[in-house]
């Protein structure tokens, strides 16, 4: 059995990612020179780059409306202001999520409660939102967990049901489909975060807002524009209270470069992690890739993989000590339950047990895979994976 002073197997070093190139710098320096041509106000907000930004991205979505916003945590506090929720309400949140997708509802002056996992994987569904549906409920919040899509048109037929507004939280799936559908054109809301570890991003933060109802977009631009009274041509002054949420111009420059990338980046990360799967499935017998969903494509913004931990001697802690060993470093456990940290258990008390989400974080590690990864790469990890089950299964 070898230990961590061991020779790795493997030397090479994994690549980084590397989203943003010649393109995105071109953009950004054609913009300083307009900028010191007409004047500074090139560089503001609401300006001709946000305008087509928005387009372009609605033209991506097929139609529609969107805000852009300066992050993906805003994105959601703005979707959900703009449903007008009375104080108090319940708002139905993912068991697993970043702490951004979650916070708002808290500072909304709503109450969020969790619905747990499915069974062997991060994403929310149908089911266990129904056993958190009462009449205090008044939105839900989905989000897609790495990449792969929750089931959102069994969500939707649920929501619609009980007439309860959804807000899509894509901050982690750009270019999906759903049968053929969009990732993000379900929900009464999407939301995307267009942070520099995104799929596609805008710099080092933002967010797009996104409907497909002309009425609820101005409500969304009021919110994110400290409550200018977008859509009421005959009202003056602020009509609703809310802070400056804007996107710059040089922050939606480098979004629209991005944009054109998003569709070749999300093929080649699928085909990486494809080839993965199928490396795992005829290699490995107790650590397999979770791929596709039956309804839909998974873009792999995170890779996990599953470990039948019953099957190994040791834990998937240290599985992940083994992986950083041999240079893959870039692994974890996806522990994001946000009304399990601090500031949750401090206003809401103790989480209530989510025994699905517990098992599937304890279950599966999440794989740094990036668009610079090679065959090489991944035949490097397969084989360190094969080490591992042949030393500790």
């Amino acid at each position: 059995m070898r230990n961590m002073e061991s020779i790795p197997l493997r030397q090479t070093p994994v690549p980084v990612r590397c989203l943003f190139g010649a393109e995105e710098k071109q953009a950004v320096m054609n913009l300083f020179d307009q900028a010191m041509q007409e004047g500074s106000a090139v560089m503001g907000y609401n300006g001709e780059q946000k305008r087509a930004y928005c387009h372009e991205w609605t033209a991506f979505l097929g139609g529609g409306y969107a805000e852009t916003v300066n992050s993906g945590t805003t994105a959601i506090y703005v979707a959900l202001a703009a449903l007008e929720l009375e104080p108090g309400s319940e708002v139905i949140v993912p068991a697993v999520t970043a702490p951004g997708g979650c916070m708002p509802v808290t500072i909304l002056n709503h109450t969020p409660v969790p619905a747990d996992t499915e069974e062997d994987y991060f994403c929310i569904n149908a089911e266990t939102i129904a056993a958190k549906i009462t009449r205090k409920t008044k939105a839900i919040i989905v989000a897609h967990i790495g990449g792969r899509p929750a089931d959102m048109e069994s969500i939707m037929a649920l929501a619609n049901k009980h007439n309860i507004p959804v807000i899509e939280d894509c901050a982690q799936n750009h270019g999906g489909t759903i049968n053929g559908k969009r990732v993000g054109t379900f929900g009464t809301i999407s939301t995307f975060s267009l942070m520099y570890q995104k799929q596609h991003a805008s710099g080092g933060q933002g967010g797009i807002v996104y409907t497909q109802d002309q009425e609820l977009h101005d409500k969304i631009r009021r919110y994110a524009d400290r409550g200018k009274p977008y859509g009421l041509e005959h009202q003056t002054g602020r009509v609703c209270p809310s802070l400056n949420f804007n996107m710059d111009e040089l922050h939606a420059c480098i979004g629209r470069v991005q944009l054109r990338k998003l569709p070749s980046l999300v093929a080649k990360t699928k085909e990486l992690a494809h080839a993965f799967a199928d490396m795992c499935k005829q290699r490995l017998q107790h650590i397999q890739v979770a791929t596709d969903p039956a309804w839909g494509d998974n873009t792999y913004w995170l890779l996990f993989l599953k470990i039948e931990s019953s099957a190994f001697r040791i834990s998937v802690g240290q599985i992940i000590k083994e992986l950083a060993h041999e240079g893959f470093e870039d692994c974890w456990l996806y522990d994001n339950v946000p009304m399990r940290m601090p500031w949750a258990v401090k206003l809401y008390g103790p989480c209530e047990e989510l025994p699905n989400c517990t098992e599937v974080i304890n279950s599966n590690i999440c794989f740094g895979l990036n668009e610079q990864f090679t065959l090489q790469e991944l035949e490097g990890a397969v084989s360190v994976l094969e080490q591992i089950e042949r030393e500790y299964a």
